[in-house]
């Protein structure tokens, strides 16, 4: 490091001892190390060893300033000793523009494209499409107790827990919160059976064996009983209910509509460019179709099949 430090011709501390040493040594906008015409000012530093203190940002703080330096100094004589760089050159620049671009289109998605998605649309697409929405994981809706292994009147509670209606719902919450450790109702969502197994002492084999034949599964450890009563459930290789599918339905068509949207929206702005002179081309020779033709065909071709087939190359489920 006391190398670099000579080299650079940095006037930096040799010994760091916290964050704050480092910090305060500099006034804000002050540079830390130059290298040429580059500078790494004191606010980057900050960000780097923000939360740490003694020899951790010591040490940390002067591995970046390390990289940094060395990576300043490969580019200048990267620059230097390249003979043809018009490539790199060329290679920036399509990839500035493309940052551009996609920022402008991330704003002009988030502040002028329609967001809503209808109940008929989902249904339309979950018919259209019933291959794709068949479970890799069971389902479960229902309720799950812990409670210790000698609690009272357990027979009272699975007899509750049998019937779920108003009343029962009652007391088993009034004994929840007495005598319960755990306690999770989820009779109304949808769980997947992997997540409902990290809170059982059960393997998964096991549970699947005891979901076949039983709405009311008791089990205990050492310590505690647990009771799961399942009120719905859906096995792997069931057809996905709807209302599990609807959020990764939903993320899906907002994928096509953005697709679609934005080839319309490059095509609007085509046309603008040639109606106002912004976009000036001699004819082809050979050529019997025009420029705006082409695009518009362009546009066409890569419709809604397009859209749908890399739409379903993303689409995830939480599975």
């Amino acid at each position: 490091m006391k190398n670099i430090k000579t080299l650079l011709l940095i006037s930096v501390v040799c010994c760091l001892v916290s964050s704050c040493d480092i910090i305060n040594r500099y006034k804000l906008g002050d540079a830390v190390v130059q290298v040429g015409g580059e500078k790494l000012y004191e606010e980057d530093l900050r960000g780097i060893i923000s939360g740490l203190t003694g020899e951790d940002s010591a040490r940390i703080a002067d591995e970046y300033i390390k990289k940094w330096a060395t990576e300043m100094l490969m580019y200048e004589r990267a620059r230097r000793e390249l003979k043809d760089n018009s490539q790199i050159e060329a290679m920036v620049e399509q990839y500035r523009r493309m940052l551009y671009i996609q920022r402008y289109e991330e704003q002009l998605v988030r502040e002028r494209m329609p967001k809503f998605i209808s109940e008929d649309s989902i249904l339309a697409f979950y018919d259209k499409y019933p291959d794709r929405f068949f479970l890799k994981d069971n389902l479960l809706k229902g309720l799950l107790l812990v409670i210790h292994k000698d609690a009272p009147d357990q027979q009272k509670l699975k007899k509750w827990l049998s019937n779920l209606n108003d009343e029962n719902m009652e007391n088993i919450e009034k004994y929840a919160y007495q005598y319960a450790s755990g306690y999770e109702l989820f009779t109304d969502q949808w769980q997947r059976q992997s997540n409902v197994l990290l809170r059982l002492p059960i393997a998964q084999g096991s549970l699947n064996d005891l979901l076949k034949h039983n709405s009311l599964i008791e089990m205990q450890d050492s310590v505690s009983t647990y009771l799961l009563q399942i009120t719905e459930k859906k096995m792997v290789g069931d057809q996905m209910p709807i209302e599990y599918a609807t959020p990764a339905i939903e993320n899906t068509l907002l994928n096509m509509r953005q697709m679609k949207w934005l080839a319309e929206e490059r095509e609007r702005m085509w046309k603008r460019g040639l109606e106002k002179g912004e976009v000036i081309f001699k004819e082809r020779p050979g050529s019997s179709i025009s420029l705006t033709e082409t695009a518009s065909a362009e546009v066409d071709t890569a419709s809604t099949q397009n859209n749908e087939d890399a739409a379903f190359d993303t689409i995830e489920f939480d599975e």
